[in-house]
């Protein structure tokens, strides 16, 4: 046990270590934004999509094309890729830092990229493309290397971004890396679950908890009666000030029981694999039935999800008869702006299909 925890602790010191070293490079100043305007999120890093977790920044151009598309620092295209699905006409650039730039679905690239990339289609005489160029185009930092667009698998004009680690290809949330977004709205939680497990070992859900808002960022539940192994699953979106209307993904979650951490996971980076276990991180019964997506606050069964943790701090919370207990749920954005729920709940046998909710919620004094 002493050398599991001692590995996940030098795991976590590599990992800190590697962004440190990002940041340390001589090259290394504060990224400019890809684009010229403020920028509007319509998708989050991390947040879950059908098939996948988000690996970037979708950021909005105003149902519009044509956008000046920047290098975020100075470095070499490593990468161009033209397609008529996935990221459509795609950009890639490399830095000396260890950092690799993406963007994609841009309708046009600057006119060196662009005659570079017709010279290879009319030799391959095929539309869709790929190249690996070496050496052979530099861009500075700020230089136009392209144009936003609605290329490949977009439903709108917008602009997908990504930083990665070079060597590795590994997202990182663009975040971390001063790409600014203006936001001072804390997390919406719409609806709270709770999941037990049956007699296949599957986590099901078996209650949704009644929830009230008592204040922005602070929500309450009455008395809960339950016992056995259970986990919390919720529905909730974020937001930013330049986007109001777009639901997006939260960037971390805690839970604590009695005052003890039990779940703590963000979305700082992730694995391209860690998308084969998308649909097990939300109930995906009730998404196929009512298109209503819960996100479990732990770890499924049979996942190997990178950023949740797989014994300690899994998440789920035994309950034992005639036992109370506090529990608190925290969801944060980016910005650490941060929304609360708070319950308590007492051990009590019951059928875990129905489990029991007593009192009223007192409202407190302001």
């Amino acid at each position: 046990m002493i050398m599991k925890v001692k590995s996940k602790k030098i795991s976590l010191i590599f990992l800190l270590f590697s962004i440190n070293l990002i940041f340390s490079q001589k090259d290394q100043s504060k990224l400019i934004p890809p684009l010229d305007i403020p920028l509007s999120i319509s998708g989050t890093f991390g947040e879950i999509r059908s098939s996948h977790f988000h690996a970037g920044l979708d950021i909005k151009t105003g149902g519009k094309e044509g956008l000046k598309v920047r290098s975020v620092l100075d470095g070499e295209v490593s990468r161009i890729r033209v397609a008529v699905s996935g990221y459509g006409k795609a950009i890639y650039v490399d830095h000396l830092n260890g950092t690799t730039s993406v963007y994609a679905h841009l309708k046009n690239f600057s006119p060196k990229i662009e005659s570079y990339i017709k010279k290879a289609q009319y030799e391959k005489k095929s539309y869709t493309i790929e190249k690996f160029p070496k050496n052979e185009l530099i861009v500075s930092k700020g230089e136009v290397i392209g144009f936003s667009g609605n290329t490949g698998g977009s439903s709108g004009p917008h602009l997908h971004f990504e930083i990665r680690n070079t060597k590795n290809q590994m997202p990182f949330n663009p975040m971390i890396f001063n790409i600014d977004v203006i936001d001072t709205k804390k997390p919406v939680i719409q609806k709270l679950f709770l999941f037990h497990e049956n007699n296949f070992g599957e986590d099901i859900i078996t209650r949704k908890i009644e929830i009230e808002k008592i204040k922005d960022g602070l929500y309450k539940t009455a008395k809960i009666y339950t016992s056995g192994k259970i986990g919390i699953g919720l529905q909730m979106y974020d937001n930013q000030d330049l986007s109001q209307f777009n639901r997006n993904g939260v960037h971390s979650v805690k839970i604590f029981l009695n005052n003890k951490i039990i779940s703590d996971y963000k979305y700082d980076n992730i694995k391209f694999n860690d998308s084969e276990y998308v649909n097990l991180l939300i109930d995906y019964k009730e998404f196929k039935s009512k298109k209503i997506r819960v996100q479990k606050l732990f770890k499924p069964k049979n996942s190997n999800i990178s950023f949740i943790e797989k014994k300690d701090k899994n998440g789920k919370i035994l309950i034992e008869d005639n036992k109370s207990y506090n529990l608190l749920v925290e969801i944060s954005d980016f910005k650490k702006n941060t929304s609360k729920i708070e319950m308590k709940i007492t051990g009590r046998k019951t059928n875990f299909i129905n489990p029991t909710i007593e009192g009223e919620l007192v409202l407190p004094e302001n």
